[in-house]
């Protein structure tokens, strides 16, 4: 019988292997599918904004999108019934950001077509010591509106940064009247105070003095007043 064991065992062992064995001879996929590593969908920067002003209460929402090699900014800006659609190519270099735009202004309330908002430069440079940034625009209103102004207006400021935090330095704005002025009609200079509040969001106070008298439009006599003027901003960042 001793010649029965010695047959008995390499049988087992040679059975054991030939059950475990296919399990390592698996094709790749075999025992089932390997899933994918998630994809991640590019993120897309963007931004809400809140300005309070001698224009009322201004709400914007605006994103730049990537396309192949191309930035595409745009955003929609809302005052009362009516809104701007802005869009237009963007190009950064290192710390400079230039974003030229053009947008119809439309008014809901009363169903009109009521300017057009064409050029809107706007120059950033963000420096990790300084930040500067320039608007340029001008409202084509007065072929859609009788009587209306078209308005050049610019906006510059250099905010030097104390801390992360806290950005302090002078402003200056402009208001050119093209179409029926023909003058500077505003010349707000002062000051921004820009501090941020919690992650991604900036609250900026502007307060400066105009140095354009304004009169009443029917009598021609000067306004009775301080000649403050001033906006109140809150930018939420993504």
């Amino acid at each position: 019988m001793k010649w029965l064991g010695r047959a008995i065992v390499p049988l087992v062992i040679a059975g054991v292997i030939a059950l475990a064995g296919p399990a390592f001879a698996q094709p790749p996929g075999a025992a089932g599918p390997v899933p994918e590593a998630a994809v991640e969908e590019p993120s897309v920067p963007g931004f809400f904004r809140m300005d309070a002003d001698k224009y009322g209460l201004t709400l914007w929402a605006g994103a730049t999108h990537t396309i192949g090699p191309v930035q595409i900014f745009s955003d929609v800006v809302l005052n009362g019934s009516v809104a701007e659609v802005d869009i237009g190519p963007q190009l950064t270099l290192g710390n400079l950001t230039l974003i030229l735009t053009a947008a119809p202004l439309f008014d809901f309330a009363t169903q009109d077509l009521t300017g057009i908002v064409a050029p809107f430069l706007t120059t950033i440079f963000d420096h990790p010591s300084f930040y500067v940034e320039s608007w340029v625009l001008i409202t084509f209103q007065s072929p859609f509106v009788e009587g209306a102004e078209d308005l050049l207006h610019t906006r510059n400021f250099a905010l030097f940064k104390l801390t992360p935090a806290v950005w302090i330095g002078p402003q200056v704005e402009l208001d050119y009247g093209l179409a029926w002025a023909d003058e500077v009609t505003s010349l707000p200079i002062g000051g921004q105070l820009n501090v941020g509040y919690g992650k991604d969001n900036r609250v900026s106070l502007f307060l400066g003095y105009d140095a354009i008298e304004h009169t009443d439009p029917e009598t021609g006599q000067p306004l009775a007043s301080d000649r403050l003027a001033g906006r109140v901003t809150f930018i939420h960042l993504w």
